[in-house]
């Protein structure tokens, strides 16, 4: 039986001592509020795609249930490598157009890298 304070997910670093925990109620709210946003800022539709460009993290969980919570369609994608955008980032890009995302969401190192100078220079 859960409880709104039990941990759901439990994030480890190299060492392999705890980093972050999640419970039932964070991972709740976290959610709702992704979920909140992609309706109010997103304007998303129920069934319409969304392209989650995470590194594998409790980020990605939450924006996954968001997506869930509005009846949107999380695509999860493994963000661009930084050394090598070249074919990485195409990749990424050509799963952003065939899973028709009308958005895609992502953290802001990750951003940061999609708007650089190296990524545009590696996609039209």
């Amino acid at each position: 039986m859960s409880t709104p304070d039990h941990n759901l997910f439990t994030l480890l670093n190299s060492k392999g001592s705890v980093a972050k925990m999640l419970s039932c109620s964070e991972l709740h709210k976290k959610a709702e509020r992704i979920g909140n946003l992609l309706l109010e800022k997103g304007r998303i539709n129920t069934g319409d795609h969304v392209a989650l460009i995470f590194p594998p993290g409790l980020d990605l969980i939450c924006a996954f249930y968001g997506c869930l919570y509005v009846g949107a369609v999380p695509v999860t994608i493994r963000p661009p490598h930084l050394q090598n955008l070249q074919t990485t980032l195409p990749t990424v890009r050509m799963i952003v157009d065939v899973s028709k995302s009308v958005l895609v969401m992502s953290n802001q190192n990750v951003i940061k890298l999609l708007k650089s100078k190296e990524a545009s220079n590696a996609v039209d």
